[in-house]
C-alpha cells in the first residue's frame, strides 16, 4: 500500500520483497518519492508501503484568471488549527483532515489536495492529502529522481 502526500491506497503493491519497487517509479499514475521503513508509521514487516505524489502540483484558478501562479494558502493563515501540527511520516493525513475541520476558508492547499482526483485504469483515486512536514522534506531530498516539480516554493 502505498500512502502519499497525497493519495492513501488500499490498493498494495506486491509483497516478493524480489519486485524491484524504488523511489522515482510510477504508481497508479504517481510517483513514488519514499518506501517506508521499520519505526515509520504505516510501516509492516515484509509488506512494501511508501508514499506518492502527485506529477504536478494543484493550484488555484488565480493562473486561468490573472496570468499568475496560484499558489493556494497552506490553511487559515494566522489561525491555529487544533490538531493539524503533527510532523512525522504518516501523519499528513490527519493533519488535512483536521485542517479541513477547522478552516472555513475555501481556496487552501487542504482543500485542494482533498479535491484532487485522478483515474488510472478505470480507478479513481481521490483521497489526497498533504504532506506531513518529515513528508515534505523525504519529498524535497527526492526530488531530482520524483520530477522538478519539487522545485519550487516550498
Amino acid at each position: 500500500m502505498f500512502t502519499n502526500c497525497k493519495k492513501d491506497s488500499d490498493e498494495t503493491v506486491p509483497n516478493d520483497p524480489t519486485d524491484n519497487v524504488a523511489i522515482g517509479d510510477t504508481y497508479q499514475g504517481e510517483i513514488i518519492f519514499y518506501i517506508l521503513k521499520d519505526n515509520d508509521n504505516g510501516y509492516v514487516a515484509g509488506e512494501v508501503h511508501g508514499l506518492i505524489a502527485a506529477p504536478e502540483d494543484q493550484t488555484t484558478n488565480a493562473e486561468a484568471e490573472w496570468g499568475i501562479a496560484g499558489m493556494a494558502e497552506w490553511g487559515c493563515y494566522e489561525t491555529k488549527v487544533s490538531g493539524a501540527d503533527e510532523t512525522v511520516i504518516g501523519t499528513g493525513a490527519q493533519n488535512t483532515l483536521d485542517i479541513l475541520a477547522g478552516c472555513s476558508e475555501d481556496i487552501i492547499a487542504a482543500k485542494l489536495c482533498a479535491d484532487y482526483e485522478i483515474t488510472i485504469d478505470g480507478i479513481t483515486y481521490d483521497d489526497w492529502f498533504l504532506p506531513s512536514k518529515m513528508e515534505l522534506n523525504l519529498l524535497y531530498i527526492n526530488k531530482e529522481t520524483v520530477g522538478d516539480f519539487a522545485e519550487s516554493a516550498y
